[in-house]
């Protein structure tokens, strides 16, 4: 069926105007009608003069706190050295000008932009911040990360294997993060990819699994959630994890997918929960259980509930020929998470 926008042929006007005019109108009209047709994007192979469209945007905020500095700058490292196929982007608030924390970023070829929308204790709120980024940025994916978290190479890996595997799908993709216990929180020693490999065995035994309830990254697809209608929730506040896995399952009927197996997301951690915000005294502490019980009618039992890892439905796990695949996780599957050993 033609589109309303396509040309009228009149039969009259190919008998008066004789053939050439003929096939100039239909050729006209075929044009039109197929161009008008809406196709999904195709990915620009690279080349020397166009660099990869990144598959993915990966963005974050960072708390004020010079204790926390070296960890903040560990994540900027991390994320640039993941290459051409992550766009990292840092959202401040550059109302009072560039910060040096901001400046590390642009020096480090991180995107910088002004946080969208934030509570009345400037936290911000975290469905403004995927709205944001997806009217700024072109990727197949985006996703949110708390800024003391480091990536190791299964990242693009694993979301080349959904992107191939599943998609059409309304997927969020979450993974259990492993803690990265640091000694000395002012000197961290590896934090960038090649570093990563270079010491594996080192990294190995100061690492750990974190708590399942603990979700520190949560990957979609461009306008596959309703953003706009979710619970105003902001990050690093207790609950924000929890709704956003409970929203994309219950709410808008996405499938949940742990990369666990084929990607590791290392969380930065002193010693004995230093620096750690569970020990912070935020003013809005307590801002997302008021925020997550309006929008559900004042319950969030079952929100706490299904805020886990054991929550996903689907895995990634690399198969013998190297290629991630995904499959569907099993009750055994998801009881044994926490018992895996780690593997660096």
């Amino acid at each position: 069926m033609a589109c309303s926008c396509a040309p009228r042929v009149h039969l009259a006007s190919f008998i008066k105007y004789g053939g050439a005019v003929c096939l100039t109108g239909l050729a006209l009209l075929i044009f039109t009608v197929f161009s008008d047709q809406r196709t999904k994007p195709t990915r620009v192979e690279a080349t020397e003069e166009t660099p990869p469209t990144p598959i993915i945007t990966l963005f974050t905020t960072f708390k004020p706190n010079p204790k926390r500095l070296s960890i903040y700058q560990a994540t900027i490292r991390n994320w640039a050295s993941l290459g051409p196929h992550v766009r990292p982007l840092l959202y401040a608030n550059l109302t009072l000008g560039k910060s040096d924390l901001v400046e590390y970023a642009l020096q480090h070829g991180w995107s910088v932009a002004q946080t969208p929308k934030e509570n009345w204790c400037h936290t911000p709120f975290v469905n403004h911040m995927y709205m944001d980024a997806e009217q700024r940025y072109d990727s197949e994916f985006y996703s949110y990360a708390n800024g003391d978290i480091l990536f190791d190479d299964g990242l693009v890996r694993t979301l080349n294997a959904v992107l191939n595997k599943m998609p059409q799908k309304r997927v969020l993709v979450i993974g259990q993060r492993v803690n990265y216990e640091l000694k000395n929180y002012s000197h961290i020693p590896y934090s960038t990819i090649d570093e990563f490999r270079s010491n594996r065995q080192v990294m190995a035994r100061s690492v750990k699994w974190g708590l399942l309830l603990a979700i520190d990254f949560f990957i979609t697809r461009r306008a596959m959630f309703s953003w706009n209608r979710m619970a105003h929730v902001v990050v690093g506040r207790g609950g924000y994890d929890a709704y956003v896995l409970y929203y994309a399952m219950y709410r808008d009927n996405g499938t949940v997918i742990s990369a666990t197996d084929t990607m590791q997301a290392y969380h930065l951690q002193a010693m004995n929960w230093q620096l750690s915000h569970r020990k912070d005294k935020d003013k809005d502490s307590h801002f997302n259980v008021k925020a997550i019980k309006d929008r559900e009618n004042g319950t969030v039992g079952k929100v706490w509930n299904t805020g886990t890892i054991r929550a996903a439905r689907m895995k990634t796990v690399l198969g013998e020929n190297g290629e991630i695949d995904i499959i569907p996780q099993t009750k055994k599957t998801r009881t044994q998470m926490s018992n895996n050993k780690v593997v660096v």
